[in-house]
């Protein structure tokens, strides 16, 4: 099973990590990710295929003053 962000996410095996951001309404400009306790490039996003037993943790970078 994958888990991002805490959460069993099933439908994310076999997209890339950009696919994944995408198709889940995050900016990839805007985020960091973390695989496995390591961090993914954002030149890397189009390259990392999700696997099961991955366990990413993506943080949404916000604006504000």
């Amino acid at each position: 099973m994958i888990k991002i962000n805490g959460s069993n996410t099933p439908r994310a095996e076999g997209k890339t990590i950009l696919d994944y951001l995408e198709s889940s309404g995050y900016v990839p400009l805007r985020v960091a990710v973390e695989v496995n306790n390591t961090i993914i490039s954002r030149d890397d996003f189009d390259k990392y295929i999700i696997s099961d037993n991955d366990e990413i943790e993506i943080v949404a970078f916000m604006g504000g003053g």
